[in-house]
């Protein structure tokens, strides 16, 4: 085997015997098992981009419900945010999420909040101001 690095510090495994069940044993025994899904992680989930409000959203939950469709999660991607900036909250589309939220609870179901991993960059957004003061971002990939 051959391998150029240009820096860092790299740890390589190689399970060169055996049987693939007796490779995945090695290999979790060095990293460890992974952790169980919830059970309910399992179950029915409602996933999708384009709500337009809550009503909209509190619409299709209760159309699985009318429906006696089973619901375990409902996750929400960015329609939720404000101007779609991640730890945002649009209060004037989706006033009341916080109730909704914790009625699906006490209906036994989940809720999943999708936060994108890019920041926008805005003078404006404490959350880019802050990371840019304290030097958090990634500026290249070399």
């Amino acid at each position: 085997m051959d391998h150029i690095l240009s820096g860092g510090i790299i740890e390589l495994f190689l399970f060169a015997k055996g049987t693939a069940e007796q490779v995945m044993k090695e290999y979790h025994y060095i990293i460890g098992k992974p952790t169980p899904l919830p059970f309910w992680a399992f179950g029915y989930h409602q996933s999708r981009w384009g709500y337009k409000d809550i009503d909209h959203l509190k619409l299709i939950v209760n159309r699985f419900e009318n429906e006696g469709i089973p619901l375990d999660g409902v996750w929400m991607d960015k329609d939720f945010m404000l101007r779609y900036k991640s730890f945002t909250v649009d209060t004037k589309n989706w006033y009341g999420l916080k109730e909704f939220v914790q009625e699906l609870h006490r209906k036994g179901k989940h809720f999943v909040a999708i936060v994108d991993a890019g920041i926008a960059i805005d003078a404006d957004y404490d959350v880019y101001t802050r990371g840019a003061e304290q030097k958090v971002y990634i500026k290249s990939s070399f």
